[in-house]
């Protein structure tokens, strides 16, 4: 990657931050105690920094991570840092280990997981530190700023971004060729997806759920297989032109026309037989299930199971009246904690920035199906050769939202809590026949208290 200095105020400019967004900054966390200044970048040499990833190696993302950090001799390119890797390490110890001194020197993890953290001073901003070693932020993609340093936490990069996720429908293409079926176009909508669904699910006797004697209980074929408790939360309300929390991230806004739709539609979708709680394992590769929600991580490896040319794809549904496409498209980072030895977290920076924004990422990239974040990987022949033919990962890349659309998976604090009252919502929407309005109130109530105990 270039570097070119940027300060901040540049910074400011570079990522389109209004002066609105200036007052937001000023008012959020500020650097955290011992980041690096301006102008000093720490030497940091001869230490073995301990970096840890949740999924485990017997994870196709958990061995990738393995694969390419032996490649590289686990050392950190043109210094003698070493890098300890420990999978499967839990979501759930975030806090309490930030909160004990405990935490590694470096871990993957969304802002949910981090954000009462940052408010505390227990994370490092490494804005401070990209700064110090003049990171180009002219080379991240557009509108990257709105997904990893979001106004809700000042504009800036406390984390360093990772792991690019965008969510589609993939479908395999020998069933819709089975069932006579032509694919359903890009944007397509929430009743066209019910009416694909329904049109290839079969059960053990060759039975549609629309015709006499289907057996639901022996469902050969599964039409859909949604990613459902992310669905409610956030892509199908943005579909309708609606958000479950405002854009201050103070009030809950649940009890609307918006959610009441969404979960009108996925009533409906479970409703027609169609779609399935609990996709069979491998189902979209073994042809047990047509259409079903994914991310890009992950889709390379499917079609080296399935056979090439064997995955379409298309992007999420929308609501059939506002028709407005939305991507869901969460942030994961490399997340650092303050240290009282700045060397040993300056080495962590190091590796953190060579590991995201140097060539390991575009190798991590290339095995799973992660999309980059900076346009020197989007344009590198490498990344140009593995996504060519493959049209799964060009919808993805060309998705209406990708890096262009300001963040809906919420961020605010209370956010991974409330995500709690989210999925109780849509658990009760799908499994129950209370009234739609008495759910969305307790639900909006229930999100509200959250948000202002965290807010107190």
């Amino acid at each position: 990657m270039s570097k070119r200095k940027v300060s901040r105020r540049d910074f400011l400019s570079l990522s389109g931050m209004t002066a609105l967004g200036a007052i937001l900054a000023s008012c959020a966390p500020g650097s955290a105690p011992g980041a690096a200044s301006e102008d000093e970048m720490p030497a940091a040499e001869g230490y073995t920094i301990v970096y840890t990833y949740p999924h485990p190696e017997s994870n196709m993302l958990g061995r990738n991570q393995r694969a390419v950090l032996d490649t590289y001799d686990s050392m950190v390119s043109g210094t003698d840092i070493q890098v300890e890797l420990k999978t499967g390490y839990e979501h759930s110890r975030v806090q309490g280990d930030l909160a004990a001194g405990t935490a590694p020197d470096l871990f993957w993890a969304g802002y949910t997981s981090v954000i009462k953290a940052i408010d505390e001073g227990l994370i490092v901003n490494q804005q401070d530190y990209m700064e110090a070693s003049d990171v180009d932020f002219d080379d991240f993609v557009d509108g990257i700023e709105a997904i990893y340093a979001p106004p809700t936490v000042g504009g800036t990069f406390w984390g360093m971004p990772y792991e690019q996720v965008v969510v589609l429908y993939a479908y395999n293409t020998a069933l819709l060729e089975e069932s006579g079926m032509d694919p359903p176009p890009k944007d397509w909508t929430w009743d066209q997806l019910i009416a694909c669904g329904v049109a290839v699910t079969r059960d053990k006797n060759g039975k549609r759920p629309d015709e006499s004697g289907f057996d639901a209980n022996e469902v050969d074929i599964w039409g859909v297989a949604p990613w459902q408790h992310f669905a409610i939360q956030e892509y199908l309300p943005w579909t309708a032109g609606q958000l479950y929390v405002d854009e201050t991230g103070a009030k809950a806004t649940i009890n609307n026309d918006g959610v009441r739709d969404s979960l009108q539609f996925l009533r409906d979708l479970y409703a027609s037989g169609c779609a399935t709680e609990k996709a069979p394992e491998r189902g979209l590769v073994t042809g047990k299930v047509a259409f079903q929600e994914v991310g890009n991580w992950g889709l390379l490896d499917f079609e080296k199971q399935i056979g090439e040319g064997g995955l379409g794809a298309l992007y999420t549904p929308s609501h059939p009246e506002h028709r407005i496409t939305a991507t869901p498209w969460y942030d994961k980072e490399l997340w650092m904690p303050v240290q009282d030895d700045k060397d040993r977290e300056a080495a962590a920076y190091q590796f953190s920035e060579w590991w995201a924004l140097g060539d390991p990422y575009l190798e991590f990239c290339l095995e799973t199906g992660y999309f980059p974040f900076t346009k020197s990987h989007f344009a590198d022949q490498r990344w140009l050769d593995a996504v060519e033919g493959k049209e799964f990962m060009q919808v993805a890349q060309e998705m209406p939202a990708y890096a262009t659309n300001t963040r809906f998976w919420a961020l605010f604090r209370g956010g991974q809590e409330a995500q709690k009252a989210m999925i109780e919502l849509w658990d009760l929407a799908v499994h129950t026949d209370t009234d739609l309005g008495e759910l969305m109130a307790a639900a909006e109530a229930e999100v509200q208290r959250i948000i202002d105990k965290y807010n107190s």
